[in-house]
């Protein structure tokens, strides 16, 4: 009878244990799935925010060789003419309005820069719509800023 009564306590704590692991299990799972957008499973919106938030921090430092690196090739000459103006301006804040993901491998954000010229003290505001595409082979997301509405903040003539 002992022999009979000692099993079941070890079957019973034996069940018991296996329960509580997988309710552990089931928990780890459930944390582990409810960190996984099914709208974005491959993680695109938070890559681009990061290389988005990157690109803004250049800009606002004025290093704009290393901001140039994330222009599309057809602008980048363009962009990388602006340096003087650009590292003269003096951006106090940069905020990312809205991202909106068009697809996989396009999305545009709507960003506000506030800044003043170090020789006009005044603040000005500027709000650009940056079109961003990730790069097929490199996977690497470049944007394709409004470049005349960026000279014309700068007070330069449209080019």
């Amino acid at each position: 009878m002992e022999r009979f009564v000692a099993r079941n306590r070890g079957s019973l704590f034996a069940r018991t244990a296996l329960r509580l692991a997988l309710v552990i299990a089931a928990s780890c799972l459930v944390a582990c799935a409810s960190q996984i957008d099914l709208n974005d499973p491959f993680n695109d919106r938070g890559n681009l925010n990061d290389t988005q938030r990157e690109f803004g921090q250049y800009m606002r430092w004025g290093v704009i060789e290393k901001a140039s690196q994330f222009v599309v090739p057809e602008q980048r000459d363009e962009f990388e003419s602006l340096a003087p103006h650009l590292t003269d301006l003096r951006i106090t804040e940069f905020e990312t309005l809205e991202v909106k993901m068009l697809s996989e491998t396009e999305a545009t954000a709507l960003v506000r820069y506030r800044g003043y010229s170090m020789s006009s003290p005044i603040e000005r505001t500027i709000t650009l719509e940056e079109t961003w595409t990730r790069e097929p082979e490199s996977q690497f997301w470049m944007v394709r800023i409004e470049v005349n509405r960026l000279r014309e903040a700068l007070g330069l003539a449209a080019g």
